[in-house]
């Protein structure tokens, strides 16, 4: 996980997310996918697979209790093409 997430251009996270739970290490992968490729996804359907129903829930509602999540939420949508 630490190499993709130095593939993806992350330097700026701050701090560790070595302590985070679960569904937060899950849902940053996907964000960190967006932000990395989602300029080369403009105009097609992506679809993102994980077996982890919290994140698929909130990526699903859009929507979550987490304020960690919430943040990588809004960093996913206002990275996305229009």
């Amino acid at each position: 996980m630490q190499q993709f997430i130095k593939t993806a251009g992350s330097s700026q996270l701050s701090p560790p997310i070595g302590k985070e739970n679960i569904a937060v290490k899950e849902f940053l992968l996907i964000v960190l996918a967006v932000l990395k490729w989602g300029s080369s996804w403009a105009n097609t359907k992506v679809l993102f697979l994980c077996d982890n129903m919290a994140v698929v829930q909130v990526i699903n509602k859009q929507s979550s209790r987490d304020g960690k999540i919430m943040h990588l939420l809004r960093r996913r949508y206002l990275s996305s093409p229009a």
